[in-house]
């Protein structure tokens, strides 16, 4: 064959490529389609021959004693076998077995055998939000249906008679506890990865939308759960390594034959959940936290998250009614004292210690804070405004901490260092980053007074004790400036030397503006003096 022709039959054959894929493809298809027809029939013939063997066994009405085991064993392999048929069949779109309405002649029957679980317990809703139920009404819910035989309700007599109910009642209670009593029997991947996706929500509240009851009674529903939600809760703390963890929320237990042990896993996970995810943007919350411990206001990070927390963020209800900021500080507020706790009270009004917090809409807000007015941390109003509440926290944290003032400065109008006064006031009014390298800072304003508080040291992961700067301004007759500190002084030093470490924060973040504070620029003089000689 000469190169022309080799050529054009290699074109050729490069040209009938794609076609021979698809023909492939398609033969490919047609066997797996051949052998699930195959298959089929082959379940179908099982069953005839199933069927004909049930109906003579059924008729003969007993078999030979010796014949009892293979009885057993052929009724267990084939009830393993059913359950498997039953989660294809739901995997391919059939629903029907999960239609557990039972006719109304059954209903006494079956409530006679579950009144017991009720007569003593609130009543238990199979769909709704578990968001809604207070953790101790879970808690409580969980305790009375998973204790399981050796429970209190064990020995109760089983009686047809109530007066609580009624037809429609029983027959809703019934239907629900059968629906979760055969979730039992339902695998783990079925439950996760068929029945979940089938719940049309939002995806960060689906899994939140899920029955507190039915996640705390099932364990396939709850282990199916507590693993999605365990991931996604995960995805959030990472980003508060350090600060927050939840070791004993997401703890796994062991099960034991005749009672579960960690059944109120799901509903306390699926809570810190809610609060997680509608918390939004976390990172604002880490500077608080470091600060809060470098003020002693909590002894040690992580914060490891407890029941008790979960049940002080609040019901749904409130922490729908608040800002993201909010709903993340109302998880650990109790835990920086009585001052700092986040509460609402029987007025439906915000507390922080015993004052009322007003939190401004963009409709309330105060002009100077209209144009930064941020819906996930507001301004608010806690004796004076404040540009967001995450400001009111970390002032009132400051200022009211176990702290020394390291050095102070007052200057009048009317001084000959009328200049000191001018720069305290260009500071003041300086849009951040305050001296060229601190970009964390509160505008103060109250009737005659102007001033601004700068977070000098405590906000970043490593600090251990904090220091800020605070200049005021007294309408046009004086001002301030003050570096205070919670380092513990050096024995043997003095006024700003006591604090080197402060000190040498504060020359280091504040440039030449510490030269407003004399005693401070000659400790940082005296220090270099010492380290040069």
């Amino acid at each position: 064959m000469s190169s022309t022709s080799a050529s054009a039959a290699a074109a050729g054959s490069g040209g009938h490529s794609g076609v021979v894929a698809v023909i492939n493809h398609s033969a490919t298809q047609d066997d797996e389609q051949s052998k699930s027809s195959d298959l089929l029939a082959r379940m179908v013939k099982l069953h005839h021959q199933m069927s004909d063997s049930i109906r003579y066994l059924a008729a003969k009405g007993s078999v030979g004693k010796k014949h009892l085991p293979m009885l057993e064993r052929a009724i267990a392999d084939s009830s393993s076998a059913l359950d498997r048929l039953d989660g294809l069949a739901l995997l391919e779109g059939h629903f029907k077995n999960f239609a557990l309405a039972p006719p109304d002649d059954e209903v006494e029957e079956g409530w006679g055998r579950i009144e017991p679980f009720f007569a003593e317990a609130p009543s238990i809703t199979i769909s709704g939000d578990l968001s809604d139920h207070s953790s101790d009404a879970v808690d409580s819910q969980t305790e009375t249906l998973a204790q399981g035989p050796g429970s209190r309700f064990a020995d109760k007599a089983v009686t047809h008679e109530t007066t609580k109910a009624t037809q429609t009642q029983k027959k809703a209670h019934l239907i629900g506890f059968e629906f979760v009593r055969q979730l039992y029997a339902l695998p783990e991947t079925l439950m996760h990865g068929t029945l979940f996706p089938l719940i049309h929500q939002h995806p960060h509240t689906a899994l939140a939308k899920v029955s507190s009851a039915l996640c705390c009674t099932s364990p396939a529903v709850g282990s199916a759960v507590a693993a999605a939600l365990i991931a996604q809760i995960d995805s959030i703390i990472e980003r508060l390594k350090g600060l927050i963890g939840y070791t004993q929320i997401r703890r796994h237990l062991q099960w034991h034959p005749g009672r579960c042990v960690d059944v109120r896993r799901p509903s306390r996970l699926i809570r810190l959940h809610y609060v997680m995810v509608t918390g939004g943007d976390w990172t604002g919350s880490a500077p608080l936290l470091r600060l809060a411990k470098s003020c002693s206001e909590i002894q040690s990070l992580p914060i490891e998250l407890t029941a008790e927390d979960l049940w002080r963020a609040g019901s749904k209800a409130v922490i729908d009614s608040r800002p993201p900021s909010m709903r993340q500080y109302a998880l650990f507020s109790h835990r920086l004292g009585e001052v700092r706790h986040l509460s609402r009270d029987a007025n439906g009004r915000e507390r922080l210690g015993g004052g009322v917090v007003t939190v401004h809409t963009q409709q309330t807000v105060p002009v100077r804070y209209r144009d930064r007015f941020d819906a996930a941390d507001p301004p608010c109003r806690h004796v004076r405004d404040f540009g967001s509440f995450r400001e009111l926290v970390i002032e009132s944290m400051v200022v009211e901490s176990s702290l020394l003032q390291v050095w102070d400065r007052w200057c009048y109008e009317s001084d000959p260092h009328s200049a000191e006064f001018d720069r305290i006031c260009a500071l003041i009014d300086q849009q951040p980053p305050v001296c060229r390298t601190i970009n964390y800072g509160i505008a103060i304003h109250t009737d005659g007074m102007k001033g601004r508080l700068v977070i000098l040291h405590g906000d970043e992961k490593g600090d251990n004790f904090m220091a800020y700067m605070e200049m005021a301004k007294w309408s046009d007759v004086c001002s301030s400036i003050h570096l205070c500190t919670t380092e513990a002084p050096h024995q043997g030093g003095s006024g700003p030397a006591a604090f080197p470490r402060t000190v040498a924060i504060a020359n280091k973040r504040m440039g030449d503006a510490v030269t407003l504070l004399p005693e401070v620029n000659n400790a940082i003089n005296t220090a270099v003096g010492v380290t040069s000689t």
